[in-house]
């Protein structure tokens, strides 16, 4: 999900407007072999990405955070939308991990 929110960020702020589509694990070719990944791979890759996506987030101005781009699912979509959604999926995910961990 870090490498399309980045995408979406690249998007909004380079763009006008621009269409936001939305995601498909299963028809994203990488998907599979990011799976097939190693824990200590992943939280390396999750690290060096986040840590790059928060460095440009607290560079925005206010008016970069709002700038807009159009997704089928969502009329209000800009910046600030983008980031607390994702914020908002991966708390969903961190939920279903705990889930998952009491249930054993």
């Amino acid at each position: 999900m870090q490498q399309v929110f980045e995408g979406r960020l690249d998007a909004l702020l380079t763009q006008e407007n621009p269409t936001i589509v939305g995601y498909e694990p299963q028809q994203d070719p990488e998907f599979e072999a990011i799976t097939r990944k190693s824990s200590a791979e992943l939280l390396a890759w999750f690290e060096e990405t986040r840590g790059r996506i928060l460095a440009r987030l607290e560079r925005l101005s206010k008016a970069q955070w709002h700038r807009p781009g159009r997704h089928a699912e969502y009329p209000a979509y800009d910046v600030h939308f983008c980031a607390e959604y994702m914020g908002h999926h991966e708390a969903h995910h961190i939920f279903q991990m705990f889930e998952r961990a009491a249930t054993r």
